[in-house]
């Protein structure tokens, strides 16, 4: 209980005190601060109880979680044996649990993909070799993959996983209602959470129907929904309560996207 007092006290010294951008030498940017109840790494030296924060810094927790603050706002935690890289702008999670409160125009990156959060939205990432998996407790957040193509929106309590695959299929699959809006058919996906414009001569007669669709993704304009050219559908029945984030796995641009369900249990131990 004493160091976690003495680490608030820390936070706010050095809120009023780290005014200035660069250090002594007005090299390096000062971008935060970092505290911990126990050690923390900075650039592979142990520092205890806390450190100032530079732009580039590699930020990895020991036994104890870190909970680090930017100048711009910016607030998050990292759990035990986490490592990720801080900047003004972003952070890059390299490895295990990071939980971000992002600011305006703030970016987290983790595995090749890109995380975006909405205002007033609080992410959580957990990095496992290859995957990443992406949990939202408060607001929407956007994944994008590193060409910038929307993969998902991830919202509270329906957590996704993300796998990079070697060879990206050539068709995708989606399942949700298809609706005719103006013309145009459209469904929004119950895996990823984003809207997909439907095109294909069949879908008239599953119009108002929950289906799943498997098609080419076509190019879109920016600001639309993404375009499939349907070439398969079958009747998905009834959805049942809860089971829109259970479905299993998801292909979509050469990344394998899972709904995982309850895993946000996962990310307890740094949501506090």
């Amino acid at each position: 209980m004493t160091k976690t007092v003495v680490g608030m006290v820390a936070f706010a010294v050095w809120s009023l005190a780290a005014g200035g951008d660069t250090d002594v030498a007005g090299k390096q940017a000062v971008i935060g601060q970092a505290v911990s109840q126990g050690t923390l790494k900075v650039n592979k030296s142990s520092v205890r109880d806390s450190a100032t924060l530079y732009a580039g810094n590699e930020l990895e927790a020991g036994n104890s979680p870190v909970r680090f603050m930017l100048k711009n706002g910016v607030r998050g935690s990292l759990s035990p044996a986490s490592t990720a890289s801080m900047f003004a702008d972003r952070l890059e999670v390299k490895l295990g649990d990071a939980a971000i409160a992002p600011a305006a125009g703030f970016r987290v990156e983790a595995g090749g993909l890109t995380l975006a959060a909405g205002k007033s939205g609080r992410v959580q990432v957990q990095v496992q070799k290859e995957k990443v998996l992406v949990a939202s407790l408060s607001g929407a957040t956007e994944v994008f993959d590193a060409s910038g193509l929307l993969l998902a929106r991830v919202t509270p309590l329906q957590p996704l996983e993300f796998e990079p695959i070697k060879e990206p299929p050539q068709a995708i699959t989606v399942t949700g209602v298809l609706e005719n809006k103006d013309g145009r058919f459209q469904l929004k996906d119950e895996v990823t959470g984003l809207v997909y414009e439907l095109q294909g001569e069949a879908l008239k007669a599953s119009d108002g129907k929950r289906i799943h669709v498997t098609g080419k993704l076509q190019a879109a304009a920016q600001g639309q929904p993404q375009v499939i050219a349907a070439e398969r559908t079958s009747a998905a029945g009834t959805a049942k309560s809860g089971s829109g984030i259970k479905r299993g796995t998801k292909i979509s641009m050469g990344v394998s996207i899972a709904a995982v369900g309850a895993a946000a249990a996962t990310f307890a131990a740094i949501s506090r």
